[in-house]
């Protein structure tokens, strides 16, 4: 599965997917940082496939990202829970390029383990695309034409 770049709030990537004893859900806003922010953020939506029975509390939950051109520069981190939410988990990676990452979750628990990948493309959360950039000068670009324009002609009467 594969999601395109997009900035704004998390979306999801995988939704109520039937794996194992589990019906997972993943989330991400995989924002890139040249700071060394963990901007990359990721939940894992677990809830055991039997309607109405709690999600065991030993259950742990592994996320893992890695660039999709260098899967050996996997990072790996254990969610953590959501105090809030007991099906939720979340991690934050630090992603200092934007493309395409895997991501996967591998769940472990006395239900038994599962796991699921998918692809989404990490961009900079604050900067314009290049095409919008252009679109934004091109104004003022415009206006400076003109101006040199009315210059040209005054001196030249």
């Amino acid at each position: 599965m594969s999601i395109e770049a997009h900035n704004g709030p998390p979306f999801p990537v995988v939704t109520d997917r039937a794996i194992g004893k589990y019906i997972v859900s993943v989330w991400a806003d995989p924002d890139a940082s040249d700071e060394g922010d963990a901007d990359g953020q990721f939940w894992v939506l677990v809830k055991p496939a039997a309607a109405g029975s709690p999600l065991p509390a030993d259950t742990t939950v592994q996320i893992s990202l890695w660039p999709i051109e260098h899967r050996e520069a996997t990072l790996t981190q254990t969610a953590r829970p959501d105090a809030n939410e007991p099906t939720r988990r979340t991690a934050a990676f630090v992603i200092d390029h934007e493309g395409k990452y895997g991501v996967k979750a591998t769940i472990a628990g006395v239900l038994g383990p599962a796991e699921i990948e998918a692809v989404v493309d990490a961009e900079y959360g604050e900067r314009p695309r290049p095409f919008l950039i252009a679109v934004f000068a091109l104004p003022f670009i415009l206006i400076g034409f003109v101006w040199a324009k009315l210059l040209w002609r005054r001196w030249h009467w």
